[in-house]
């Protein structure tokens, strides 16, 4: 109808009555401006109100107010008979579990959908892993329920998914009981699984998950989500992609997470940033701060501490700043969960703004209420350059310190290769590239290609060497470069040096 109304297909709006409409008072301001803007007429059949004079409008304004009360107080009396309902222990109507029917609005236990839930629950003990037994219901072909609805249609009869399984395996309907809003009560019905059976299970699911939470790649997790925005405040999130078995990280504005590209908002710039080149500068930045005494006691205003106290925060801050730079990089994480606020990527910098009383609380820092009063955030500005590279915007960093070097061992070991066969072909060795090519069993095309890193400039291949090359400059991506300059300076900034 809204359409209907722009395209001048409308001419007047007839309702029974007003909150035939609408009922919310800012949705019906905004469809009057929509009418008014169009030159459309409203009228409501049974109530006189004229929106040329003031109390006209007030008129409609009151029999609005009226119609979203009324809808909030038949909200509210429907959320509470819900509740109430569900304390009794109640079934509310909603998908009916597997392994259950309803009759009479009550659910009762199927008997041969029953024994496929205890065997589901069975299994999982035995497996110890929802994607085996997934695997196994599929292979075995077990399928959902079959429902027949009350205009005789037939649902149900599909595989059981992954998800389904997860949320059947953790739902306490089937011990006899019935949850709203995260709170378990007693149900009316009776249960299918023995409370043996169930607390097992809810055990296996609880060890699977923080066994998930220890594993090594834990630590690769985006260390800044949720706090990383650019310039014009719109948040960027973690995203990634695998190449060759190879993942790569990064943070991405906000917006480009959507799926179809033409929901995506228009004329907007957006970033794309390495993580682990973000991640390391905010973890030096921190482990600075930490480092530089001096400059520490000032920002938490204790210098006019005794000199015990002082020690005791500078061997805490210490303590941090090894864990900051540890191997694990768990500590990291709830670090910066603690005490930085916000960070934002601009053109030209990156502001980190850290609490203060957040620090001073995590280095064990004894404040009066006086000298809390005082304290507020502090930015960190760190210089780097955003350049554009094809569609994409990326972060370059300039001035970074390095604590550790990034060696890439096949970039590395292809950049060595390069100049092993060169100097072959120099001192006569091998006669030529195809002679080269029948040694590695490989096209003579692709040994072209990989002599290409005996042209780099000497620069970029000694940053190769000492592992101080961007992130995302790999071997398959060098050895790829069909168009890769001659001129030093551009080999730079074709591969990210500058």
């Amino acid at each position: 109808m809204l359409a209907d109304i722009v395209a001048k297909n409308i001419d007047v709006i007839v309702v029974y009555k007003v909150d035939r409409l609408t009922r919310s008072l800012s949705d019906f301001a905004r469809i009057v401006d929509l009418f008014d803007s169009h030159g459309v007429f409203f009228v409501s059949v049974t109530q006189q109100f004229n929106t040329t004079t003031s109390m006209g409008r007030l008129t409609l304004n009151v029999l609005l107010s009226f119609a979203q009360f009324e809808r909030e107080i038949t909200s509210e009396r429907i959320r509470d008979k819900i509740a109430a309902s569900k304390k009794k222990g109640m079934w509310m109507g909603g998908n009916v579990p597997l392994g259950f029917v309803v009759e009479g609005r009550e659910l009762v236990a199927d008997k041969i959908e029953t024994e496929k839930v205890r065997f589901i629950y069975n299994r999982y003990t035995e497996l110890k892993s929802v994607r085996k037994l997934y695997t196994e219901l599929v292979r075995d072909k077990v399928h959902t329920q079959v429902r027949k609805t009350e205009r005789g249609s037939v649902l149900g009869v599909k595989p059981i998914s992954s998800g389904n399984i997860y949320r059947m395996l953790q739902n306490p309907i089937y011990i006899g009981k019935v949850v709203h809003k995260g709170t378990v009560y007693e149900g009316l019905h009776d249960g299918i699984i023995d409370h043996e059976l169930w607390t097992r299970v809810q055990q296996l699911i609880s060890e699977n998950r923080n066994n998930n939470h220890l594993r090594p790649r834990a630590a690769k997790r985006s260390l800044l989500a949720g706090y990383l925005f650019d310039d014009n405040g719109i948040r960027l999130s973690p995203s990634h992609c695998n190449k060759k078995g190879v993942r790569y990280r990064y943070y991405i504005s906000n917006f480009l997470l959507i799926r179809r590209i033409e929901d995506r908002p228009k004329n907007k710039r957006s970033r794309r940033i390495p993580a682990d080149e973000i991640e390391k500068l905010v973890i030096y930045a921190l482990a600075s701060i930490l480092k530089d005494q001096a400059n520490l006691t000032g920002l938490l205003a204790i210098s006019k501490f005794g000199p015990t106290r002082v020690k005791k925060m500078l061997d805490v801050s210490e303590h941090y700043r090894t864990q900051l730079n540890g191997p694990d990089g768990l500590d990291a994480r709830i670090f910066i969960s603690k005490i930085i606020d916000r960070i934002v990527v601009s053109e030209n910098c990156v502001v980190i703004t850290i609490k203060l009383m957040a620090l001073g609380r995590l280095l064990d820092v004894e404040w009066t209420e006086h000298d809390s009063d005082q304290l507020g955030s502090h930015d960190i500005e760190l210089p780097i350059r955003v350049t554009k590279r094809g569609v994409e915007q990326k972060l370059i960093i300039t001035d970074r310190p390095v604590e550790k070097a990034n060696h890439d061992p096949i970039l590395e070991r292809a950049v060595a290769r390069a100049y092993v066969w060169f100097n072959e072909l120099k001192t006569g060795q091998s006669r030529d590239i195809a002679s080269i090519a029948r040694r590695e069993n490989v096209p003579v095309t692709p040994i072209k290609f990989h002599l290409q890193p005996v042209f780099l400039a000497p620069d970029i291949v000694r940053a190769i060497m000492e592992g101080r090359q961007p992130v995302d400059l790999t071997a398959s991506r060098l050895l790829s470069q069909s168009d890769l300059p001659l001129e030093w300076s551009e080999q730079r900034r074709q591969l990210g040096f500058c």
